[in-house]
């Protein structure tokens, strides 16, 4: 109980967070695939490293960018549809600290102009909870019903806190035109809670062409080797990693 109190506590300070995170990183004996692809990756681009991140939750827990906006200043653009990650995004986000960074609360779509739902935990419900099993609830939001049933029964939560909210919906194309502009980026990492094969089917790879996507696989379902193919005819090289699959320019 007392490491949970602590951990909450580290998390509620974000700059106590990031110092621990710098320290830890030194000594650290466990090797991070994520860290170390997106280490190679910022050294590629001379540090200089523009982003699109779809679902970024609060900005702290499970946040493989935040190391990197920190200290190689990484400019990019931050999507989250749920209303309660997405505060806390701002509050460990702050303007007047990441001037290069922009938040956006919004789902993506793949073009629709009507608003989305998206299906999440009531306020009450998440307030209930211990702070250090909330963000990990908050994540669980998804515009697919099913989707956030599933993981609220392995979390022993029952369906009645489920409430649908209409959330605003923004493309991936609409973002790099708004915060980029030449409107191309380097990266794009997708945890879209289920709708990653539908944001990427809709993208025009002729046009939106990171050099890197990081996606998350269990979100493309069967449409993983579609997907793949599909990347793979467009000049990129796919291979998972650590909890992710990328897609790299050849």
């Amino acid at each position: 109980m007392k490491a949970f109190r602590l951990e909450s506590f580290v998390k509620a300070n974000p700059p106590l967070h990031d110092l621990i995170q710098r320290h830890r990183r030194r000594f650290a004996e466990e090797h991070d695939p994520i860290y170390a692809l997106l280490d190679r990756f910022s050294q590629a681009h001379g540090g200089h490293v523009r982003f699109i991140m779809v679902g970024a939750g609060d900005g702290l827990h499970h946040d493989p960018l935040r190391e990197f906006v920190l200290r190689d200043d990484w400019r990019g653009v931050f999507v989250e549809p749920e209303p309660s990650s997405f505060r806390a995004l701002m509050r460990h986000y702050p303007a007047r600290r990441f001037r290069n960074i922009r938040l956006v609360s919004a789902a993506i779509s793949a073009g629709e102009d009507e608003g989305l739902l998206l299906f999440t935990v009531k306020p009450e419900a998440l307030a209930a909870l211990p702070p250090e099993r909330q963000a990990e609830i908050r994540a669980l939001a998804s515009l697919d019903h099913d989707r956030l049933m599933s993981g609220l029964a392995a979390q022993a939560l029952s369906p009645d806190v489920i409430t649908a909210i209409e959330v605003p919906p923004a493309t991936i194309e609409q973002l790099a035109r708004a915060f980029f502009q030449d409107r191309q980026f380097d990266l794009l990492i997708l945890d879209a809670g289920g709708h990653e094969a539908r944001i990427l089917g809709s993208l025009d790879l002729d046009r939106v062409h990171p050099d890197g996507f990081l996606i998350r696989p269990e979100g493309l379902g069967d449409q993983r080797a579609h997907v793949t193919q599909r990347l793979v005819r467009q000049g990129y090289a796919v291979r998972p990693i650590g909890d992710f699959l990328y897609a790299s320019l050849v």
